[in-house]
């Protein structure tokens, strides 16, 4: 147990209900239960609001990296390979008996950011509370989040780290001449996924891994798509070229070169970070429910709820699938006759939309006979987007609709940890939208057997939404974010303002228990 003397580092933050909860019981409760696994907690009011600084020492964090098997450096067992920039040390699961063997032990920058969070985040799992209805033991932190007595649990930042990350992705280096055209051009596809990995997390860092991988990766299918259409001798185009036959079979060992080559990257980055054989912390959700029995292995109670009971759910769910592919499908047929990829004998034929997009229709996007009006032409071609443009919404907004309807089909299916719960709702987002996304695709393929009409919708469908993740995922949130740090300010000044008045009108009375006039939370 931690003295009194015993220094902390404060990595996680517990913000409080505003309303509804009395958070002095909640705070007593806390301190209980965190003291005994080496926690401290420190409150700390902004405005209306209520904070919870918590806080692991240097101890209890090692004691519990050896439980979780971190791997760490040993001293004086350093390879002469250079790993970007720093010498390679030998690396096995920390022992905190041992702790004196392992380079760099003796202050808390020992652990990475994500590391210390990792670990904070475990201990404040093991914070349990007896569940009032079945006398069972769960974990308090997710059970006070689904009751709404807790609004976020979250670690703060550090913005000395966070804004030398986004110096190092944002290609600023003071080198110059040669070494400064060698780092950017290195850069621009590399991001700095070992200080992401430092800082945010293995599982983060194997994102930007894999887009940094993909990116290069793509210049091999671009350079021979550039090649077919340079070399493509006269007369051809990529639609008849001889060469397309080539092209195809390069596609095929490339992607299967790809996926092998990104398994050994992957794995040696697992080795590297200490993910390789990291096993998942198994959280039994606080919104599972079910019989309460004696389990034949522990002999304690325990919730059960078995897959008979689980089965009518699974239908339900299907059903409620299926009727939500079917209207996929149906808007799916719309769009297409309405942009004309629909030829007359087809089973999916809308005489009355289909009309719109042939001659003289108000999407019909062809030229008006042999020597046909380029002017017009341009124009109806640039009109007959509409249909992609409205196609490519509708999927966005369908699968968004649906994302709201997987997460209410998987809660009713009551999963009992929040990996089954996750993997539930990955296999049916990924089901239905890989087959609102490309179900046209693969009618104009195989049915239509066009393929330039596959590569028209594939090029529309594919830029509307690319200028949709660009103004949904970049633009909207940067202006929010300049928003609120606009209107931040004001509020800060106006509060400045005020306190200024009332400290000449009060002559500077106290306040407060000025013990945390120092902190900065940052979420």
């Amino acid at each position: 147990m931690a003295s009194s003397g015993t220094k902390f580092s404060w990595e996680y933050v517990i913000a409080l209900a505003t309303k509804g909860y009395k958070n002095e019981s909640l705070i007593h409760e806390l301190k209980g239960s965190g003291k005994k696994l080496g926690l401290a907690f420190k409150v700390v009011h902004r405005q209306k609001n209520t904070f919870v600084k918590v806080g692991v020492s240097l101890e209890w964090l090692g004691l519990e990296a050896e439980n979780l098997g971190l791997l760490k450096p040993l001293k004086n067992v350093a390879n002469e390979d250079k790993v970007n920039g720093k010498k390679a040390y030998s690396t096995t699961p920390f022992i905190y008996a041992a702790r004196c063997n392992y380079n760099g032990w003796g202050s808390f920058d020992f652990f990475s950011f994500s590391e210390r969070a990792h670990i904070a985040h475990c201990l404040l799992g093991k914070i349990a509370s007896e569940n009032k209805d079945n006398g069972i033991a769960c974990a308090l932190l997710p059970t006070l989040l689904h009751e709404e007595k807790i609004e976020a649990i979250f670690p703060p930042h550090d913005h000395d780290i966070s804004d030398k990350l986004f110096r190092e992705a944002c290609l600023e280096s003071r080198a110059t001449g040669y070494q400064y055209i060698r780092s950017y051009w290195f850069r621009l596809f590399s991001s700095p996924i070992h200080g992401i990995e430092e800082y945010y997390g293995s599982a983060v860092a194997f994102y930007f891994a894999w887009l940094d991988f993909f990116t290069v990766w793509l210049i091999f299918p671009a350079v021979a798509g550039f090649s077919l259409w340079y070399f493509r001798g006269e007369g051809y185009t990529v639609d008849n070229s001889p060469r397309i036959p080539l092209f195809s079979m390069f596609v095929i060992f490339w992607s299967a070169f790809f996926l092998k080559y990104w398994d050994r990257y992957a794995s040696a980055l697992a080795c590297t970070w200490g993910t390789l054989d990291a096993a998942r912390r198994e959280e039994v959700r606080p919104q599972f429910h079910g019989k309460t029995v004696i389990s034949p292995v522990t002999g304690k109670k325990e919730i059960h709820f078995g897959f008979s009971d689980r089965l009518p759910r699974y239908v339900a769910s299907c059903l409620a699938t299926a009727l939500m592919l079917s209207i996929a499908f149906g808007i799916m047929c719309l769009f297409l006759n309405l942009e004309g990829y629909v030829h007359r004998n087809s089973p999916i034929y809308i005489k009355v939309v289909a009309r719109l997009a042939e001659p003289g229709g108000l999407f019909f996007t062809g030229t008006s006979g042999e020597d046909g009006d380029y002017a017009m032409s341009i124009g109806s071609q640039l009109f007959g987007f509409i249909p992609v443009i409205l196609h490519a919404l509708i999927i966005m907004l369908l699968n968004s609709l649906y994302r709201v309807v997987a997460e209410t089909l998987t809660e009713f299916e009551n999963h009992r940890t929040e990996h089954e719960f996750e993997n539930s709702i990955i296999i049916k987002r990924f089901l239905f939208e890989a087959f609102d996304c490309y179900i046209a695709l693969f009618y104009i393929a195989f049915y239509e057997l066009d393929p330039i009409a596959l590569r028209q919708e594939l090029i529309g469908l594919y830029t509307v939404d690319s200028f949709r993740r660009v103004v949904c995922e970049c633009i909207i949130p940067l202006t929010l974010q300049k928003l609120r740090e606009y209107f931040r300010k004001r509020k800060d000044l106006a509060d400045d303002a005020k306190h200024k008045k009332s400290d000449g009108d009060g002559g500077g009375g106290g306040g407060g228990d000025g013990g945390d006039g120092g902190d900065k939370l940052t979420s």
